[in-house]
């Protein structure tokens, strides 16, 4: 995909700026897209177009604030070691906001970007030329395919997640990448609230679970006090 060419992910559009109902009965604070986007939030297919919306007719300091906002997101994925191909969607992406930047009169921040994009780039290979971890012997991984796969449509809000294991925000970020960037659930914007689904591939992975005495626990997962 050139750096300016609309990402080809079909992801509906979501308004920049646009106030989504928030989760009344659980008080979850309400965060913009763009927020989103930097927490890792958002897919791919669902960043593509909120990166088109925000950039092709620009507003004043959007691109600063979608260049924070990719920053922030880069180094959250370098932070928590994404890997493979399930990046390339994401080097592409930086490549698209840059090239966007670019053409709105923004060339430093374009060419900071462009360097992310070429970072992200590395990622995707070093994940390729890896073996890829058995999510069986990750135990806290597994709990949380498990309870998807109790839940009706096998999928559940990301706050119920977090209730149900007492996750602290930041590990509950970084084991649902683990896993999306693993193919074992899919991750969905509903408003400012986030899905998280079983895919196939998690459920398979549920299924060839080792017995109990072969399975290698990993250290359990951090939880509020």
């Amino acid at each position: 995909m050139t750096e300016t060419q609309a990402p080809p992910q079909d992801g509906g559009s979501l308004a920049v700026g646009a106030v989504p109902p928030g989760n009344a009965a659980t008080g979850a604070p309400t965060l913009s897209p763009i927020e989103l986007l930097a927490l890792g939030e958002l897919p791919p297919d669902e960043a593509g177009p909120l990166i088109a919306q925000t950039l092709e007719s620009p507003q004043p300091k959007a691109c600063g604030r979608m260049y924070d906002a990719l920053g922030a997101l880069a180094w959250k994925q370098s932070a928590e070691r994404l890997a493979g191909e399930p990046m390339r969607a994401w080097h592409d992406l930086y490549r698209y906001a840059a090239g966007l930047m670019r053409d709105a009169g923004e060339v430093e921040l374009g060419a900071k970007l462009l360097g992310i994009a070429d970072q992200t780039l590395r990622w995707v290979h070093y994940g390729l030329a890896r073996p890829r971890k058995d999510i069986r012997r990750r135990a806290h991984e597994y709990r949380i395919l498990v309870f998807l796969d109790g839940h009706e449509g096998k999928k559940a809000w990301r706050e119920e997640i977090k209730a149900e294991f007492s996750l602290k925000q930041g590990n509950l970020s970084r084991v649902l990448a683990n896993l999306a960037t693993g193919g074992f659930v899919e991750r969905h914007a509903e408003g400012r609230r986030q899905l998280v689904e079983l895919t196939a591939q998690g459920r398979e992975a549920i299924n060839q679970r080792p017995g109990a005495g072969g399975l290698v626990t990993s250290p359990p997962i951090e939880r509020e006090a």
